[in-house]
Parts: C-alpha cells; sequence; structure tokens
C-alpha cells in the first residue's frame, strides 16, 4: 500500500489575538480557509479507500471552497438567508421553540440541551431545510461526528467515519418534487433547484445542504453556552430577559463571551502579506477568537466578530440572530426559576470549539411536593417565612429517625446517634440554646482576633507554595489547605493519622442529609467511628513550643457544660469541622465567580474594601457551597399557597432563594439557627480572597468550570486550573 501523506506545515502557525489583526485576516482574500480537498484526494491515492463522498463534500462545504468558488455558493443561498427571506419563518421558529419548551415543561429530568437546544436544532434543520428524520438521537450523532471534518488532517481512521456521518446525512435530504416546490415558504433545497444560478461545477446541492445542516448545530451550541453563562448570573438579569430588547442588547456581548468556536485558521496563498510582511505559500494563521472577541469593543461601536468578517463571513448569522433574539425572550418568560445544576453540567473543550452537552436543571415548576413527604421550596417569600418560624417548622430531627431506625432494624446505630444529638444542623430547644451560646462566645466576629495571624500566615504559605507555577488547582493548593492548616487547630483537632483524617472528613458531608437509607447510614456510620478514634484530646503546642490560643474542642471540654460529655463534645467539634469545608468550598466557587468577571473588576478583588463591599451582595449568594436548608413541618400548616402536614420535609433550595446584589441571603441559615461558623468563614474567605488577587492579579481560568465532586448536598468544586502567570 502506498504510504499515506504526511501532514506538511510551513512553520509554526501564526497567532492572532487582537480584533485589529483579526479584521485584517478575514478580510485578506490572500488568506483563506485551508482546502482539504488535495489532502483527501491524496489519502484516497494512498490507502485505496473510497473517498468521493466526503471528498464532494468538501467541495460543496463554504468552509472549505477557494475563494471565487466559495462567492459562487454564497450568491446561490444568500436568497434563503437574508434577513428579509428570513422573516417569512418566524411562525416556524416560534414553533420550533414552543415545541422545545413544551418537551423542557414536561421533562421528568429537565436537561436544557437534550429537552431545549437539541430539539429545536432538530426542528429547525426539518423546518428550514426539509431533511426527513427518522431517529433524531442518530441525526444528532451523525451531526456531532460531521463536524470533525473541520478538524485539521484527520487520520484516515477518523475520515471515514467522518464520510459515513455525511452519508447518513445526505440521505435525509429531500429529493425535489413538483408538488413541494409549490410550498410557501420554500424549504432551502427548493430554493436552490430552483435557482437560475449555478454552483461551482464540482459542488453538489446535496452535500452542500448536508454542510449547512451540519453548521446549524452552532447555533444550538451557541444557545446552550448562552444560557449556561446567563442561568449563573443574578435571578433578576434572568428575568430581565423575557423582554426582546433586553435581549437585543445584550446578545452581541454574550455571543463574544459564549460563541463555541475558539480557534480559526487561515492558509496564505502564494504573495499573501500580513503584518506587513511576506508569508509562506501554505503558511498557517491562526486566530484565538475567544481573545479576539474580548478585545472586541462593542461599547464603542466596534462590529463584533463571532461570525467572522470580510467574504467569508457566516452566511448564517442572520438566522442566529433571528432565533436566539426569539428563543431567549420566550425561555426567560416561561421559566423566570429557571437554574442550572452546575455541577452536573457536561461542557466539552476541545482545541477548536467549546460546548455543553448536558445541561441538568431546575425551577421548571415554583414549590412542588417531591415524593410523599418531601416538599422541594424554590420561592423567596416562602422560604423565608419558613426559616424564620421555629414555632410551626424545626430541623430535621436526625436523632429520634435514628433511634426509630435502630429500634425497628436492630442494628446498632449508638454512633450515628452520637454525631446526630450534637449536630447543630437537627438541634432545638434549651439544649440547643445553651451550647449555641457556648459556640457563639468562641466563634463570634469580636473572639476571632486571636486566630487571624494563624489565618494569614496559612494563606501565605498556601500562596508561597504556588509561586513560580504557570498553573495550578486551587483547590487542592489553596482552598482545602486552609481547612485542613487553620481550621483543625481552631476546633482543637490533632488527628494521629492526618492523611486519612483529611481523607474522611468530607464525608462529613453526606450526614447533612436527613432521613439517610439504613445502607447508607450503616457505611457513613464506619466513617464516623474512625474519625472519632483517630483524634486525640489533649491540648497542644506550636512548633515553637508556645501554646497555642485555647481551641474550642479544649473550650467546650474545661465548661464541662450539662448534658455534654467529652464523646458529645468531641462529636460536636468533628460535625461543625466537616460543616467548615463548606467554607473550601464556597471559597472555590467565588474564585471561580470572580475569576469569570471582566478584567476590570476582576482586579477589584484585590482591594479589601471591594471584597467587603460584596460580600454579602454577591460573592457569598452567587457562590455558596451548601445547596439546601431543611425544616421539618411541626404541625399542618399553610405558607403561601402550599399546606403542608405535620411531618413534611421541606427542602429549600438556596441557589433559587439567594437574592444577588441585595443584603438577606440564606447561606448561612437565618436566627437562632444561623450558621455558627458563619463569622470565621467570611473573615477566612474575605483574607484569602484578597490576598489571592494582590499576589495573582494576572490569574485567569484554564476551564470553563470547575469540575464538581458528586454531592447531593453541596456544590463542590473538586479541582479548578487556574493560570497565575500573565
Amino acid at each position: 500500500m502506498t504510504p499515506l501523506p504526511k501532514p506538511q506545515t510551513s512553520r509554526c502557525p501564526i497567532m492572532v489575538n487582537t480584533a485589529s489583526e483579526a479584521n485584517e485576516v478575514f478580510r485578506n482574500r490572500q488568506l483563506r480557509l485551508p482546502n482539504i480537498v488535495p489532502y483527501l484526494e491524496q489519502l484516497q491515492a494512498a490507502s485505496s479507500r473510497d473517498l468521493s463522498c466526503l471528498i464532494s463534500v468538501a467541495r460543496s462545504f463554504l468552509m472549505f471552497q477557494p475563494d471565487a468558488e466559495h462567492q459562487q455558493s454564497r450568491a446561490v443561498i444568500a436568497r434563503f438567508f437574508r434577513s428579509a427571506s428570513l422573516k417569512q419563518w418566524i411562525p416556524q421558529i416560534d414553533e420550533a421553540i414552543s415545541e422545545s419548551l413544551d418537551r423542557l415543561q414536561n421533562s421528568d429530568a429537565p436537561d436544557l440541551v437534550r429537552d431545549v437546544t437539541d430539539p429545536l436544532f432538530v426542528s429547525l434543520v426539518q423546518k428550514l431545510l426539509g431533511l426527513c428524520l427518522v431517529d433524531e438521537d442518530a441525526f444528532i450523532k451523525d451531526v456531532t461526528t460531521a463536524r470533525g471534518l473541520i478538524e485539521p488532517l484527520l487520520p484516515l481512521r477518523r475520515v471515514l467515519i467522518v464520510q459515513n456521518a455525511f452519508e447518513g446525512i445526505m440521505a435525509l435530504v429531500p429529493a425535489p418534487s413538483p408538488s413541494s416546490q409549490e410550498d410557501s415558504p420554500k424549504i432551502l433545497p427548493y430554493v436552490l433547484w430552483d435557482d437560475d444560478r449555478a454552483l461551482p461545477p464540482q459542488a453538489d446541492r446535496t452535500a452542500l445542504i448536508a454542510t449547512l445542516a451540519v453548521s446549524f448545530q452552532t447555533l444550538a451550541e451557541a444557545l446552550a453556552l448562552i444560557l449556561w453563562g446567563v442561568l449563573q448570573e443574578d435571578r433578576a438579569a434572568w428575568r430581565a430577559m423575557k423582554a426582546p430588547e433586553i435581549v437585543t442588547e445584550r446578545l452581541p456581548n454574550l455571543l463574544a463571551d459564549y460563541a463555541s468556536a475558539l480557534v480559526l485558521y487561515r492558509q496564505a496563498d502564494q504573495g499573501a502579506v500580513f503584518r506587513g510582511a511576506p508569508l509562506d505559500t501554505g503558511q498557517m494563521v491562526a486566530l484565538d477568537m475567544l481573545q479576539v472577541r474580548r478585545d472586541v469593543d462593542l461599547e464603542a461601536g466596534e462590529k463584533s466578530l463571532v461570525f467572522g468578517a470580510g467574504p467569508y463571513r457566516c452566511p448564517g448569522a442572520e438566522l442566529s440572530d433571528l432565533v436566539l433574539r426569539r428563543a431567549l425572550p420566550a425561555l426567560a418568560d416561561r421559566f423566570p426559576n429557571l437554574r442550572i445544576e452546575l455541577d452536573k453540567a457536561v461542557l466539552e473543550t476541545n482545541a477548536l470549539i467549546q460546548a455543553a452537552r448536558a445541561l441538568p436543571c431546575q425551577g421548571i415548576n415554583g414549590t412542588e411536593r417531591q415524593g410523599v413527604r418531601l416538599w422541594q421550596i424554590r420561592d423567596q417569600e416562602i422560604a423565608r417565612e419558613i426559616i424564620k418560624d421555629d414555632l410551626r417548622f424545626s430541623p430535621p430531627t436526625m436523632a429520634e429517625h435514628l433511634e426509630a431506625l435502630q429500634r425497628a432494624s436492630g442494628k446498632d446505630l449508638s454512633v450515628a446517634v452520637l454525631f446526630a444529638r450534637n449536630a447543630m444542623f437537627f438541634m432545638s430547644g434549651a439544649r440547643h440554646q445553651a451550647i449555641r451560646h457556648t459556640l457563639t462566645s468562641f466563634l463570634g466576629t469580636n473572639r476571632l482576633s486571636v486566630w487571624e495571624e494563624l489565618i494569614d500566615a496559612t494563606i501565605d504559605t498556601a500562596l508561597s507554595s504556588m509561586e513560580g507555577q504557570k498553573s495550578c488547582d486551587l483547590v487542592s493548593s489553596f482552598c482545602k489547605p486552609l481547612v485542613y492548616n487553620a481550621f483543625q487547630p481552631i476546633f482543637g483537632l490533632y488527628p494521629n493519622d492526618p492523611e486519612n483524617f483529611n481523607d474522611l472528613t468530607p464525608e462529613l458531608q453526606k450526614f447533612l442529609k436527613p432521613l439517610l437509607p439504613l445502607r447508607d447510614i450503616l457505611r457513613l456510620q464506619e466513617v464516623l467511628r474512625t474519625l472519632l478514634d483517630l483524634c486525640r484530646r489533649d491540648i497542644r503546642r506550636d512548633d515553637d513550643g508556645g501554646f497555642l490560643p485555647q481551641s474550642l474542642l479544649d473550650q467546650l471540654m474545661l465548661q464541662s457544660l450539662d448534658d455534654l460529655t467529652p464523646e458529645d463534645a468531641l462529636a460536636l467539634v468533628l460535625v461543625l469541622y466537616g460543616a467548615s469545608f463548606n467554607m473550601s468550598y464556597t471559597l472555590s466557587n467565588a474564585l471561580y465567580n470572580i475569576l469569570r468577571l471582566p478584567e476590570d473588576q476582576r482586579l477589584q478583588a484585590a482591594d479589601p474594601k471591594w471584597v467587603k463591599a460584596n460580600m454579602e451582595r454577591f460573592i457569598i449568594p452567587a457562590s455558596a457551597g451548601p445547596k439546601f436548608i431543611y425544616r421539618l413541618a411541626r404541625q399542618s400548616t399553610t405558607v403561601g399557597n402550599h399546606t403542608f402536614a405535620a411531618g413534611d420535609t421541606l427542602q429549600i433550595h438556596l441557589a433559587d432563594v439567594n437574592p444577588r446584589g441585595e443584603a438577606g441571603h440564606l447561606a448561612f441559615g437565618h436566627g437562632l439557627h444561623h450558621c455558627v461558623g458563619a463569622s470565621l468563614s467570611r473573615l477566612t474567605m474575605s483574607k484569602a480572597i484578597t490576598a489571592f488577587f494582590a499576589r495573582f492579579p494576572h490569574a485567569s481560568l484554564n476551564t470553563l468550570t470547575p469540575v464538581y465532586e458528586n454531592n447531593s448536598q453541596t456544590l463542590a468544586p473538586a479541582s479548578l486550573s487556574c493560570s497565575l502567570l500573565p
């Protein structure tokens, strides 16, 4: 067999990351899209495999056609894609949007990709392009596979897979018939077959329509990414988007922030000049579209480059604009409480594109029953009334539940009962108030000054360990070490196997979920038993031989509170320490949210005044680790339009009820059940945020989103990759 052709490159690609240079590239007719046809022909000759279908596709694909052929093809499809012609399709577009929203409304497990953007994409290619789909899932899979053609110099195995996908798509393109051509408006295939203007000699109408169907997927991806981005903003911003004029105003910026294309390539023809210097024939120019889009000053009236510019500007730009301007208001109007489950979202990034592949969501309905005795509370006013009312609603009675389960099952749950009895989340009454008073006297705002030196030193040590690194994981390098190295001494926990202890303590988060099944309780109880055994309970000296301030556990031991044995005190402190991981998760989320801000705002995070001003209005409400607060109805009672029976469990969704831009979030609870560690968390986070951005002012995200732990109760980043150098 003839050896397969090897990729030929002419030096490294020239990188472009400014709007002015990108404009120059887009408008330079001697810098054109790479023509892959010669490569495919060489591959066909060398492998003796029939690649004629894919070669026909490449010759028909606007992206790969030489300039003259590209302009000839554009002229043929222009009649269909210009704004005036697209207006006649508005009823069909609105119908497609409505169908996708109905699907979301009726989904048992709503997902914005599976139930909205994918069905909308499928409906549009059916309605506008006339594709005859039998299996929607197979079609979407073929389109996603066919998109691989844009990757440079695919190996033969991938080329054959891509060709097979295009063959499947081309089989769906309708053949012309006299009766169907009388329809008004006409689908694109019939417009092309009726048009007197010819395509380039080697182009094929069916192949062209298949490539346009594949290109339509970028519209669905843009909508999904915009939803992923906008739904991380405050609720008011999302609800405002039901107004079409707001969407029209915001859309250029949203497209710039959340477009799918990351890198575009152009190839130099003979005699090409760029930056005032000649280029080698075949020299590649790579456009970093993320940086280019950010460099465009839309506020100053500069033209967006999301769809390119010049002779190769995307012909579907007007269609994308039209669909997005109609879909976003429809979604915001119908689902004002919509929210993405960020830790379950699946986002894909490769060398060329970024895309959301799954966006599980909540908030399709408001307050609703979930199961026989569980309610999901997403309404802010109802949540506040429940949280404030300690007469009608109490924390879950976990200890009583475990004792009843112990009697019914015959299993020894004494360790689990010990922890439940001493977990502040499940306490109420006089014992709760007495313990709370003691904890507040230790962890209150005015009592933490003795620990500031330790907190500052821990932050400085973590940041110093990151110095000189190009990038790092902020969770493992910064956020978690603050809990391990500062909070353990503050709480008085000195495990005899620190590594094992640190591995196990995040499991304490699982104890926050009420009414766990017996199997999970038994598994968790073994973790709790091990944590008790790992902890020593004597007063510890620091490395210099002096005494650290008295720890929380020491104070509880010395005070000898009624109904609080030494075993109770250790369990209480361990649960509080486990809850303190919420600070680490909230800090990780906060760093991620701040790093997503525009540069001028991000740089302000090094100023303690900015952090203080934004802590309660943005940082904590947008970043809180806990997902839920639980309450138990003490009696049959009505709140708003909902009647709860005695014993009903109410799951308050904090991401839905926490306001942003104003005071009054519930991330730390409220009233008698306000988190006793709130002041310690605020102090540590404030110091950590300002110190991080002061040390690393040019920090930027390496990833669209953190990698999250599989944690049903907490939005818990497992890793967050960040570049530290400019």
